[in-house]
């Protein structure tokens, strides 16, 4: 079993697909690299979902959010985040859009 959670491992870092773990508040716990580069994230920052969209958002960086009134949406995407279930994970869209 080891080998496997080594393999396993060893995928999850070296994967192009963006990985990201958010606790119950909303703070990134750990992000792949490939998740930190694409939202310019140094590798000991943790912070949580709304301030990486907004910081992110004036960067130009990361999701792009095209909306009138950015902060009702993140008010609106954070009602929603978390609230679905897959087993015994759940997905957070970036984008808040559901679980589909």
């Amino acid at each position: 079993m080891d080998e496997i959670s080594a393999s396993l491992a060893s995928l999850r870092d070296a994967t192009d697909v963006l990985i990201a773990l958010y606790d119950a508040d909303d703070r990134l716990r750990y992000a792949n690299a490939a998740f930190r580069a694409t939202f310019a994230l140094d590798p000991e920052e943790t912070p949580l979902w709304p301030d990486l969209m907004r910081r992110n958002r004036s960067l130009g960086l990361g999701t792009i959010i095209r909306v009138d009134d950015f902060e009702a949406w993140v008010t609106s995407a954070q009602s929603r985040r978390g609230n679905c279930r897959s087993g015994p994970t759940r997905p957070i869209l970036s984008t808040g859009a559901g679980c589909g």
